[in-house]
């Protein structure tokens, strides 16, 4: 073998290794997407069953929400503050799950539904008045669509008026 052809071939040998390699890091980067999407996923139905639970671990504080949700005096200055904290949690869980799906961090599918459950809750009185005094203290991007959500219309029950719908009372009457 001459020189020239241990040249080429190490040179073949070369652009092997690099298509190889490319071939490697394309299919670790898919993984690590993956995984990216699969914790961002996580958080964010690890923070609805957290918020959830308020409610349902405390009946004050679910009907300091249900009071709040629908713009009406909830009692004291504390409640209106514990409403307005809650509020704030749903919009700040929702400002970091539409910050995941711009960046292409959150599932498509997963966004969707999500969009659908928080504009059941920021259709309510209280939560568009809550939006109206504190939108200042969110990502401008998150204001733009949060907006837009709010000019559309509904398709979803709003929580307050599900919560009336089912509740004891109305069964038995």
């Amino acid at each position: 073998m001459t020189l020239s052809q241990i040249s080429d071939l190490s040179q073949l040998v070369g652009a092997l290794a690099v298509v190889f390699s490319l071939l490697y890091l394309s299919r670790q980067i898919r993984q690590n997407t993956h995984a990216v999407r699969m914790a961002n996923a996580t958080t964010l139905q690890t923070e609805f069953r957290g918020l959830a639970r308020t409610l349902y671990a405390d009946t004050n504080t679910a009907a300091i929400v249900l009071a709040g949700m629908k713009g009406e005096p909830v009692g004291s200055p504390a409640g209106q503050l514990a409403a307005h904290a809650w509020f704030f949690d749903l919009l700040k869980m929702a400002e970091l799950g539409h910050y995941h799906f711009r960046n292409g961090d959150l599932d498509p599918q997963l966004w969707d539904a999500s969009l659908r459950f928080y504009r059941s809750w920021f259709d309510s009185p209280g939560v568009r008045a809550y939006w109206e005094v504190r939108r200042s203290v969110f990502m401008p991007e998150f204001q733009q669509a949060m907006d837009e959500w709010l000019r559309m219309d509904m398709d979803l029950v709003r929580p307050d008026h599900l919560a009336e719908r089912i509740s004891p009372a109305k069964r038995q009457g």
